[in-house]
């Protein structure tokens, strides 16, 4: 499944030897519906800032949700850049046995993660204001 930025999903639905047998597009308000009304299967998506709460409503549904980093759906992606071939890099991607799936963050993973990197770009802002200020004299 391939998220736009935009107000719509496209997906594609391949068979069990890897042929696409379907391209999908939906608005994300018929996302879930659509979703909710078929029997349990695995979803694979780019992992992105919405993953996590797209694949705790999937799970909540009933569905396998698995998450692929974006270094690694690149090099599976032909053509040009455009969400069809997107969805289709992914689909390619999830069946090779050596790719990396990122695991899906709670909520809580989410928030002591957020904590960690304001903790960090704080520690960062003093580092450059103690350096300003020691190059000032």
């Amino acid at each position: 499944m391939y998220r736009c930025k935009n107000n719509h999903e496209r997906s594609t639905v391949p068979n069990a030897f890897g042929k696409v047998i379907k391209r999908v597009k939906r608005k994300r308000q018929e996302l879930l519906k659509f979703i909710a009304n078929t029997e349990p299967s695995i979803i694979v998506m780019e992992a992105c800032g919405s993953t996590y709460h797209w694949a705790r409503e999937f799970n909540k549904l009933g569905h396998e949700v698995k998450a692929i980093a974006p270094q690694y759906v690149v090099p599976f992606r032909k053509g040009y850049k455009n969400d069809y071939n997107d969805a289709l890099a992914i689909a390619e991607a999830s069946q090779r046995n050596s790719i990396r799936f990122v695991p899906i963050k709670t909520v809580e993973q989410q928030g002591i993660q957020v904590l960690h990197r304001i903790r960090e770009q704080r520690t960062k802002m003093q580092t450059a204001r103690q350096s300003n200020s020691w190059s000032i004299g």
